[in-house]
């Protein structure tokens, strides 16, 4: 009997909280805290590739520096 009762009393817990989360959908506002963490992610990402661009362009700058000192190098032979 214990044991009934206890499952009950979860699977009362559990609808709460099913129907608390289907609110939050009708409500939009989980929708709106979704968009948010999408956007947050979508920034950071972005900071991420602007980052990464420009240590490679950093590197084929330096690339392109010491292939002319290389060159350079090479002509006063």
């Amino acid at each position: 009997m214990f044991d009934q009762d206890m499952l009950i009393a979860d699977l009362r817990f559990e609808i709460k909280a099913l129907k608390d989360k289907l609110e939050a959908f009708e409500s939009g506002e989980k929708y709106i805290q979704m968009e948010k963490e999408f956007l947050r992610c979508r920034n950071a990402d972005a900071r991420t590739i602007r980052r990464l661009k420009n240590e490679l362009a950093d590197a084929r700058r330096e690339m392109i520096h010491v292939r002319n000192l290389w060159f350079a190098t090479c002509d006063d032979f």
